[in-house]
């Protein structure tokens, strides 16, 4: 025979987008209003994920819904309760939810608390702030580092970076390659020193993303014939 089902077991809690949207709410004035354009902006969420969230809300009547302003706009607010109802465990998560709001209305009155300041999600197209210089991992530098201009340009460090960064590469892999490469600018200063054509490295960041070491040459080695 199986259990009757929870009447709070479809999210509720697990539902991260109502979880914020109550927070964000929770961080207004008690009456203000909040349209379904503010908590998708806010939280650079879809319209399919804010009516999931703002559905579970409604149904748990832990917010309202009505239209304002001349066009009929839907907009939001959370929806009164009773604070001097008996205490109750928090046996299932819609207590749970209703004691977050009591809590946060006793919190409004004490003399020493201070708001919590949640980070706003950043914004599609917003820029970063300016950096003169990217900081490298020591791995990446390791190998951007053995490549001289004499040898051929090196090209743009942040592309290289980013081959680099595709290859997920162990430490044991950069010690690998590292002593790959230092074999191959060894044989192709050999060469140039006979007086003999040898193309230039291409850029770093095509090194990276061909793979070019499968294809260079491996350093011969002197052997000695012993009689």
């Amino acid at each position: 025979m199986s259990q009757p089902e929870s009447p709070c077991s479809e999210i509720e809690v697990r539902d991260p987008c109502a979880v914020a949207f109550l927070v964000m709410l929770h961080q207004k004035p008690l009456g203000t209003t909040v349209s379904s354009k503010d908590v998708m902006e806010f939280y650079t969420i879809g319209k399919t994920r804010f009516h999931t969230a703002k559905n579970i809300l409604l149904n748990l009547n832990l917010i309202t819904e009505k239209k304002s302003g001349q066009h009929g706009f839907l907009e939001y607010e959370l929806l009164p309760i009773d604070e001097n109802g008996p205490p109750s465990e928090n046996d299932h998560p819609l207590k749970l939810a209703r004691s977050v709001q009591c809590i946060h209305t006793v919190l409004k009155h004490t003399v020493n608390s201070k708001p919590v300041v949640y980070q706003k999600t950043k914004k599609k197209g917003s820029k970063d702030q300016f950096s003169r210089q990217s900081s490298y991992p020591e791995n990446f530098l390791k190998i951007w580092n053995l490549f001289s201009p004499t040898l051929g340009n090196k090209g743009a460090k942040s592309e290289a970076f980013k081959a680099f960064s595709g290859l997920n590469m162990s430490d044991s892999d950069v010690s690998w390659l590292v002593s790959r490469t230092k074999n191959e600018i060894k044989r192709k200063i050999a060469v140039r020193k006979a007086k003999e054509f040898d193309p230039n490295f291409p850029h770093v960041c095509r090194i990276l993303k061909r793979r070019d070491w499968e294809s260079w040459q491996e350093l011969a080695t002197s052997t000695e014939v012993i009689l």
